[in-house]
């Protein structure tokens, strides 16, 4: 598997901005012919604010129309890193996961919010795991702190996936421990991390990762 990770710099206050970023940088990335692109964490807003469940509000299905429609177009998995998306009353921090012919296959609640950032006080936790597969092979997704947690990718390791795809806004005064993270849950677990990070300090739109 062909793997393009996709990292920029998205705007903090506009939505309809950071939608277009995200399309010119999956529309360049897909020039490589990769087989799956992957966004970083909360690419849609950025921060978290006051106004934020009235800014989110028809993120779901607009995040949906979005990926399904470049996927199907681009004939490529895409994992949508995260957004922050209003539903069932919450705002949640919600991964989407799309096929090649445009499907939604999964979508991934954070389970592990950081209170560091007052996320819990503006995004509600998810709580289940999942798995899906993407060209038949066995996959998950965590969402930045998850990859703290070895308890949550021993199970998904125990259910059989091979990539582990982590998208993450991990603060570059972090950064040595989250490489660390992702290192040693590829190790413990014998699979394949694949991690992005909004926040590193060179954005790159071209990097590929061949697993398989």
């Amino acid at each position: 598997m062909k793997i393009a990770i996709i990292q920029d710099k998205f705007d903090p206050v506009n939505i309809d901005k950071n939608y277009k970023i995200a399309e010119e940088k999956i529309l360049e990335a897909a020039k490589n012919r990769p087989d799956t692109i992957v966004l970083p964490e909360l690419w849609n807003i950025c921060e978290f604010d006051e106004e934020l469940k009235e800014k989110v509000i028809g993120e779901g299905d607009r995040v949906n129309k979005f990926f399904s429609k470049l996927s199907k177009k681009l004939n490529v998995n895409i994992i949508g890193g995260s957004v922050a998306n209003f539903y069932n009353g919450e705002v949640k921090n919600t991964s989407f996961i799309y096929n090649r012919s445009g499907e939604l296959i999964a979508s991934y609640d954070k389970t592990h919010l950081y209170i560091g950032s007052d996320e819990d006080k503006f995004t509600a936790q998810g709580c289940n795991f999942i798995t899906f597969k993407i060209d038949n092979i066995k996959c998950s997704v965590a969402i930045c702190f998850d990859i703290s947690f070895p308890e949550m990718i021993r199970k998904l390791a125990l259910q059989g996936i091979e990539i582990l795809f982590i998208v993450a806004a991990w603060p570059e005064a972090g950064e040595e421990n989250f490489k660390t993270y992702c290192k040693v849950r590829a190790i413990e677990n014998q699979i394949f991390v694949v991690a992005n990070n909004r926040l590193q300090k060179i954005p790159k739109i071209d990097s590929v990762v061949k697993v398989r």
